[in-house]
């Protein structure tokens, strides 16, 4: 097939290890072209969604607050013990 990696037949995996299947033995710029294909698909159906400059800026404010409460609560478990 186009794009897949061949594997030697002589090399059986373990049971500890795992095949890769799928996208992971396809070519990276073959995925690429698959992907391409479909985000245009689906800008073309309508089904792609669309960022507008409230919803980005709602969302990078969003970020900042977990970032300031992550932050917060890191700060909160070091001891005093200075």
């Amino acid at each position: 097939m186009v794009g897949l990696k061949e594997t030697p037949m002589d090399e059986t995996p373990t049971p500890k290890q795992r095949q890769m299947r799928g996208f992971a033995v396809m070519n990276p710029d073959l995925v690429r072209q698959i992907a391409e294909s479909g985000g245009r698909a689906a800008h073309r159906s309508g089904r792609a969604h669309q960022f507008d400059s409230a919803e980005a800026k709602a969302a990078g404010l969003r970020r900042q607050e977990l970032a300031r409460q992550k932050r917060m609560a890191k700060s909160q478990e070091k001891p005093d013990g200075a």
